[in-house]
């Protein structure tokens, strides 16, 4: 609470800049020049607009001259087209096409930040605001020369634009070096990239004093931002399509599921859009360029002939690549930052077509890095090939890698030895000693691990086998193939720990293992030329012993390359040939703490039991609030639009209110609740709400003022106001049913079936018995039948023992379905992800906790000094054996 001050107080001192206006940016006019041999270029008709969209578009222009964005002209050499797009709101945008123009134009070149560089950057940031510049182009004016060459011809008219255009080549370039230069007290400190801004912070204080800062330049210079696309303080958002966390960098989803919903492309412009939009995510896949091999190859085509013959070209190998691809990209990847004060692991790998490497550190990815080989290099010999991929991921991330202690790992011993003849290996040898790397050799059966189970003959059932028997091989290859790709084990143990030759001489040195050679149901056995100490008095066949140095590097090898497997079918499967005094209990105690389990596997069962919970004994002492939406609503022939409502319940009788809300602020919030509540019912004592932003502020105020104490929600716990969630569906349901029933063919239509949606589900839950009362909710307020003029005698005290018998018969079966635990200050939780995705992780942490209230909720500690109040629905405890995951 005490940093939203902080940052309320901060924003209040920047009206201006919150203005909602456009800026405008007075210290110069930019000024394009032309080649010398440059002719006007001028359209010989404008763009056609369609009918339906001819009003929307001439009064966007009309508005644009209005801001003073463009100017009404008559005659002109230059005239260049212009075509309307429309918002996803509804609303026009209108595209001045430039292209002849960027022809003539004299190109200002200036550097962009590149999405590597400010990763490397950000690490061990703990606050990040994010501002967007309002219509940034906008804010640059031209000079008047240069306003005349950027003409626009419409259908209304011609129109000389006055400010920078989006579309001109040397916009984008203008922008960045400005505000570079408007910042450049803080630049070391913040990101740019055009008219986005970054501020990452480690510390609160820090992160307040920088952002004042760089609102005050802003603000100083004439520019405006976009609240709403503004976050302020935030720990994880997208930034430039990627999203930034504190512990690493991910895809961002929505890309990410747009890219799924993308169709087999039909021609060879929709394949190069497809190849360009995963290769924005390159830094993400390893051997990204082995999966796409087919699609890049087709991207080659000559243009005239991908287009007029594409699909005769199209195979099915390119519709497997295309599908491996999708599959690729839906598999989340987490980069961690790089720490240049630790050593960087880098592994590459090189095959006939194609080139890739992975940068670890800590046993983590930190970066990606693979493309396809040009012809003269698919010439090349292997050592050649595996030379140019280390000089290459060198290069690519020299600013990452220059100076930091390496350890490069390859499997061509050539590139190790100091008698190098090639002249092309030594060239690059002396480029790689500039990074004065540690080289080593890693045979290719150590570097994958020598699988065991590939040289120990196994019994498959024959289920089994059957089951293999309906797996096509495409289908087979096609997994291992993305396992090899995304699989990074948390933690890499070299070699297999159970080698043969490793279990022979373990057990040679192991004493207790050497007494059990003579005991009754041990013996000795061979295996592929090793004796072995054996358990052999059960109806299996022979089991190896275990000796005790290699039980947990056994699990843990088991379990890592199981893919997480749980401890039944990971004891099941190190049973069946090993045999090991106390293993299952080992195996449960190894899983149950396994740090990646805990965050990333379904909970299962919730851990501690829900609290006693009283009912509410009289009509209006309680009242829940909870805002819905937004919901859109489409308008044929007009766009979408959105709204939202405010629903108010009495918990005693579960009569309702609903208002619709103009926006989601917290002075939206209030007005209504005063409105549509407190100007009709007597004065709650308590109002429940969550932590949604609406409920902050003026709505806080409002309720203080009326002297009635707020009761929040913990965080992300639908189930603390679980009345107004279910009305919510209800009211989900009736809007369906009305909008299809007679959809909207205007604006007015859209609020009509709003408002009527809103009357019908008031009316719905006010007139339905309960179950719990055997009357309505209206008819319990109004002491009256809802359809007939018959009055009613309410028994409450009946009513309420009813309630609570039934409160108690839920809480019952809820911790029927949970387990016993006590929560004490000071115990390790994980905080359970909210509605996460497919590929989320399911848990984050562990936090400590703080202190253990009594109605079901802890505190923990986020931070040093900074604590949160928390449902024990969305923690479970997080176990831990230091002896057991530490190598060993």
């Amino acid at each position: 609470m005490a940093q939203q001050t902080d940052l309320l107080k901060m924003l209040k001192q920047f009206d201006q800049l919150f203005s909602g206006k456009i800026g405008h940016y007075t210290k110069r006019k930019f000024h394009i020049d032309l080649v010398e041999d440059a002719t006007p270029f001028h359209c010989k008709q404008p763009y056609p607009v369609p009918l339906v969209d001819r009003e929307t578009v001439k009064a966007e222009l009309e508005r644009q001259v209005d801001l003073g964005l463009l100017e009404r002209v008559y005659e002109s050499e230059w005239g260049m087209p212009m075509f309307a797009t429309k918002k996803s709101d509804g609303s026009i945008r209108t595209v001045d096409d430039l292209r002849q123009l960027n022809k003539v134009i004299k190109r200002v070149h200036y550097t962009l930040p590149k999405i590597r560089d400010i990763f490397e950057r950000s690490k061990g940031y703990r606050f990040l605001t994010k501002l967007d510049i309002s219509m940034q182009y906008y804010c640059f004016h031209l000079d008047e020369q240069s306003s005349w060459y950027c003409v626009i011809v419409t259908p209304f008219g011609k129109f000389r634009r006055l400010v920078l255009p989006m579309g001109l080549a040397n916009s984008p370039d203008w922008a960045q070096a400005t505000m570079e230069e408007v910042l450049q007290d803080v630049l070391q400190d913040i990101e740019i990239y055009i008219d986005d801004i970054a501020i990452f912070s480690k510390t609160w204080e820090d992160h307040i004093h920088l952002v004042s800062k760089v609102l005050r330049l802003l603000q100083d210079n004439g520019f405006t931002v976009k609240p709403e696309k503004c976050e302020w303080a935030v720990q994880e958002t997208n930034f430039l399509g990627f999203w930034f966390t504190p512990d690493g960098l991910k895809q961002w989803h929505k890309k990410i599921e747009a890219i799924q919903k993308l169709a087999k492309p039909k021609t060879l412009k929709q394949l190069r859009a497809f190849v360009g939009v995963v290769n924005f995510y390159k830094l993400f896949y390893h051997r990204r360029a082995h999966i796409m091999g087919p699609l890049t190859n087709l991207n080659g085509l000559d243009k005239y002939e991908g287009q007029r013959n594409f699909s005769k070209y199209w195979t099915q190998d390119h519709d497997k690549a295309f599908e491996d691809t999708k599959r690729m990209v839906a598999k989340e990847v987490l980069l961690s930052y790089p720490d240049p004060n630790k050593p960087f692991t880098i592994e590459t790998e090189a095959s006939d077509t194609q080139i890739g490497a992975v940068i670890l550190q800590d046993n983590k990815p930190v970066a990606f890095h693979s493309r396809k080989l040009t012809g003269a290099q698919s010439r090349y010999p292997i050592p050649d090939k595996e030379a140019l991929a280390i000089v290459e991921v060198l290069t690519v991330f020299r600013s990452m890698l220059l100076g930091a202690k390496l350890h490069i790992k390859t499997d061509h011993m050539n590139l190790t030895r100091d008698d190098i003849k090639s002249q092309r290996l030594l060239n690059w040898r002396l480029l790689i000693e500039e990074y004065a790397p540690t080289i080593t050799y890693v045979s290719g059966e150590e570097n994958v691990g020598a699988d065991f189970l590939s040289r120990y003959p196994l019994q498959s059932s024959a289920a089994e086998e059957q089951e293999n028997a309906l797996i096509p091989d495409s289908r087979a290859l096609e997994e291992s193939k993305l396992s090899e790709i995304m699989l990074y084990y948390p933690e890499e143990i070299e070699t297999f720990p159970l080698r043969f030759e490793t279990l022979h001489n373990s057990q040679l040195q192991d004493a207790a293992v050497q007494q059990l050679r003579d005991q009754e149901g041990y013996g000795m056995e061979e295996f592929y030329g090793f004796q072995f100490v054996c358990k052999t008095d059960t109806e299996q066949d022979p089991r190896i012993v275990i000796p005790e140095a290699l039980v947990n590097d056994a699990i843990k090898w088991y379990h890592y390359v199981g893919g997480h497997v749980g401890s039944t079918r990971l004891y099941q499967t190190l049973s069946t040939h090993f045999y090991f005094k106390g293993l299952k209990q080992r195996v449960e105690e190894y899983v149950s703490t396994c740090d990646s389990c805990q965050r990333n596997k379904n909970p299962g069962r919730g851990v501690g039991e829900l609290p006693p919970r009283q009912a509410t004994e009289l009509p209006f002492e309680q009242v829940a609030v909870d805002s819905i939406g937004p919901w859109e609503i489409t308008i044929q022939g007009i766009g979408v639009i959105k709204f939202k409502a405010l629903t108010i319940i009495d918990t005693a009788t579960l009569l309702v209110e609903a208002g619709r809300v103009e926006n989601s602020s917290s002075a939206q919030a209030a007005l209504v609740f005063e409105n549509q509540w407190l100007a009709r019912y007597p004065r709650p004592l308590t109002c429940i709400f969550d932590q949604g932003t609406e409920f902050e502020g003026a709505f806080l105020r409002c309720l203080h003022r009326n002297g009635i104490q707020a009761v929040p929600t913990t965080v992300k716990n639908p189930q603390a106001n679980g009345i107004c969630e279910r009305m919510h569906s209800t009211l989900g349901d009736i809007l369906r049913t009305l909008l299809r029933e007679q959809p909207p063919a205007t604006i007015v239509d859209a609020y009509g079936i709003i408002e009527n949606a809103l009357a019908s589900v008031i009316f719905a839950l006010r007139s339905s018995i309960n179950r719990t009362f055997g009357v309505s909710p209206g008819a319990l307020v109004f002491q009256r039948d809802m359809f007939h003029p018959i009055p009613l005698m309410i028994g409450y005290n009946q009513i309420r023992t009813e309630r609570q018998r039934i409160i108690d018969d839920n809480n019952r079966r809820a911790n029927l379905r949970r387990r016993y635990h006590d929560y004490q200050p000071d115990d390790q939780v994980l905080i359970l992800k909210y509605n996460p995705s497919k590929l989320d992780e399911r848990a984050q942490g562990p936090f400590r906790i703080h202190s253990v209230h009594t109605n079901g909720t802890v505190t923990i500690e986020r931070r040093p000094n900074v604590l949160e109040r928390i449902n024990i629905r969305r923690i479970r405890p997080y176990r831990t054996n230091e002896h057991l995951h530490n190598n060993t």
